[in-house]
């Protein structure tokens, strides 16, 4: 998973806050549903990709009760 540099919390600048991260060389999937990837292996693809998620959701509740807006980050989570 990427390192997190930053966190702009600045909404003026893409219209929602946003992570600077570094750059890591590997595959980019734009379909989620992995049409390209073997049906037998696709349940290993969507481990992963919950599990990275899970690594960054943690990381961003720690950056974002720094800046005072838990609650509004909880709040959006949940609404989807």
């Amino acid at each position: 998973m990427a390192r997190i540099d930053g966190l702009c919390v600045d909404e003026t600048v893409i219209g929602s806050w946003f992570y600077v991260m570094e750059m890591v060389e590997g595959q980019i999937f734009w379909d989620a549903t992995f049409p390209d990837v073997p049906r037998a292996e696709r349940s290993a693809y969507f481990a992963a990709m919950n599990a990275a998620m899970a690594r960054l959701g943690t990381r961003a509740g720690k950056r974002f009760s720094q800046t005072g807006r838990t609650r509004t980050w909880r709040r959006r989570r949940m609404s989807g």
